[in-house]
């Protein structure tokens, strides 16, 4: 399959409800034709704690350039 951005929002709400209990905070999420990773996170280098403007730049960028298995995306998600 080839990731999209509905089914990464539905597993990252659907595995932040499951392993976090949903006290992850909303982030960006976006698909690319990156060849290099199947998937990347940036987010600012944070001292003390995180505002709610350090959490609007994080993003969260996975790969739709390659045929992967449902499994492999969501692992990717995850990690």
């Amino acid at each position: 399959m080839y990731a999209d951005y509905q089914f990464l929002v539905e597993r990252f709400n659907h595995f932040n409800k499951l392993i976090f209990k949903g006290a992850l905070p909303a982030i960006r999420l976006k698909i690319n034709e990156a060849a290099g990773s199947l998937g990347t996170f940036t987010g600012p280098r944070v001292i003390g704690r995180p505002t709610q403007r350090d959490v609007d730049r994080c993003v969260l960028r996975i790969s739709n350039r390659y045929n992967l298995s449902q499994d492999l995306i969501e692992d990717t998600i995850i990690h």
